[in-house]
C-alpha cells in the first residue's frame, strides 16, 4: 500500500516536472490559496476552490500521461493518436473553463474584493506577498523549463 502512494507521489512529482501546463495550473493554484487568504472566504468557497484544483490538477496530469504515452507508442503522425491527444486536452480545456466559473463566483462577489483590496492596502505585506508570489512562480515556471530543455 506504501509502495502505491510512493508511485503515485513519484508520478505527481514527474509530471510537475515535465509540464509546464502543470507548473502553470500549481502556480494559478497558489494565487487562488493567497487572495482566498486575503479575501478570508467562506467553508463553501474554500471548498470550491479545492475541488477545482484536484479536477484540473488530476485532468492535466492524465493529459501528460496519455501524451507521453502516445509519442512513446509511435512518433510518426497518425490521426487516432491525434484525436486521442485532442480529446485529453479538451478535458483540459473543460476543466480550466469550469475552475474559471467557480474562480468568479467565488471571487467576483463585492464584500470578497472589499477584503482582498484591503488586505493589500493595509500595509507593505500583502503588497509584498503578491510581488514575490510573482516573483516565485516565474522562477518555477522558467527554472523548471531550463531544466527540462538541458536534457
Amino acid at each position: 500500500m506504501i509502495r502505491r502512494f510512493a508511485n503515485a507521489f513519484h508520478g505527481m512529482a514527474r509530471a510537475l516536472h515535465t509540464s509546464i501546463s502543470l507548473r502553470i495550473h500549481f502556480s494559478m493554484a497558489l494565487f487562488v490559496l493567497l487572495f482566498g487568504l486575503l479575501g478570508r472566504l467562506e467553508t463553501w468557497a474554500w471548498v470550491a476552490c479545492f475541488v477545482c484544483f484536484g479536477v484540473m490538477m488530476g485532468a492535466e496530469m492524465c493529459n501528460c500521461a496519455l501524451e507521453k504515452l502516445a509519442d512513446r507508442v509511435s512518433r510518426e503522425r497518425d490521426d487516432k493518436i491525434r484525436d486521442c491527444k485532442d480529446m485529453a486536452a479538451g478535458g483540459v480545456l473543460m476543466a480550466s473553463l469550469c475552475s474559471v466559473a467557480v474562480g468568479l463566483v467565488v471571487f467576483l462577489r463585492r464584500s470578497v474584493l472589499a477584503r482582498i483590496w484591503a488586505a493589500l492596502c493595509a500595509g507593505p505585506y500583502g503588497w509584498v506577498a503578491l510581488g514575490a508570489l510573482l516573483l516565485l512562480s516565474a522562477m518555477f515556471i522558467a527554472g523548471q523549463r531550463q531544466r527540462t530543455l538541458r536534457k
